[in-house]
Order: C-alpha cells, then sequence, then structure tokens
C-alpha cells in the first residue's frame, strides 16, 4: 500500500510541476505576459514547499507566505534556513500582479523568478525519499 504522506507530497507535486510547466512554457513563447509568468512561478515554490511539509506530516496554514512555508520546513531541515530569503522573493507574486493599477514585472524579475523555482525545486527533491525524488527529476 502507498504511504498516504507520499500520495499526498505527490499530489502537491504534482500541481507544483504544473505551474513549473506553464511559467516555462509562458516564458518560453509569450515573455510579455510577465505578470502570469511570475504567477505560476510564485505557485510552483509554494506547492514545492507544501509537499516536503505534507511528506513530513507538518500541518501548514492555508498561506502564499513563502518566507512562512520555508520556517516551517527549517523545523524539519536547517538547511531550510538558508531558501528562505531566495523564495521569499516571490512573495508578491501570489497576489501583486494579479489586478489591474500594479505594474508587471520586468523579463529580467521573471528569469530570476524562474531560477528560484529551479533553484527550490530541485533543493526540495534532494529531500523526499527516492521514490519521489525519481518521479519528478528532470534531466
Amino acid at each position: 500500500m502507498v504511504d498516504e504522506a507520499v500520495e499526498f507530497s505527490r499530489e502537491w507535486l504534482d500541481k507544483a510541476g504544473h505551474d513549473r510547466l506553464t511559467a516555462d512554457t509562458l516564458a518560453a513563447h509569450a515573455p510579455q505576459l510577465t505578470d502570469t509568468i511570475s504567477f505560476h512561478c510564485q505557485q510552483a515554490v509554494e506547492k514545492t514547499l507544501k509537499a516536503f511539509l505534507t511528506y513530513h506530516g507538518r500541518v501548514f496554514e492555508k498561506t502564499h507566505d513563502l518566507d512562512r512555508l520555508c520556517a516551517l520546513c527549517a523545523a524539519v531541515d536547517s538547511a531550510f534556513a538558508r531558501l528562505g530569503a531566495r523564495a521569499g522573493t516571490l512573495n508578491d507574486y501570489a497576489v501583486g500582479f494579479r489586478y489591474p493599477g500594479s505594474k508587471s514585472p520586468t523579463l529580467e524579475e521573471v528569469q530570476e523568478a524562474l531560477d528560484v523555482v529551479r533553484e527550490v525545486w530541485a533543493f526540495v527533491l534532494e529531500r523526499l525519499p527516492d521514490s519521489l525524488r525519481k518521479a519528478y527529476q528532470r534531466t
């Protein structure tokens, strides 16, 4: 039988993977959609961190705050403390650019956000069991 924590973590990683793919696809084919790309970057990181917390049986509130999620992850693995500041740079992308009246991120900011997504994804996968890591590693 599949462990419930592994299965639920897999569901979070699936959703995070969808956001990663959406961000990468839009960046490659419609780079002018910086608000949408940055939103999906933030979502990918958020869901990746939630996958880690879920695997470790940690309860978390509904939040988009990546600093808070990294702090919760750091309670399990102290290495997350150094990831928090980097991931936290995406916090404004959760809601800040989704509505009229806000200035969209620049192409440079979007490229940095995509780099953060890749970094967090790899960082978290390294800290999950082989059964999850192997299913989500890209070549």
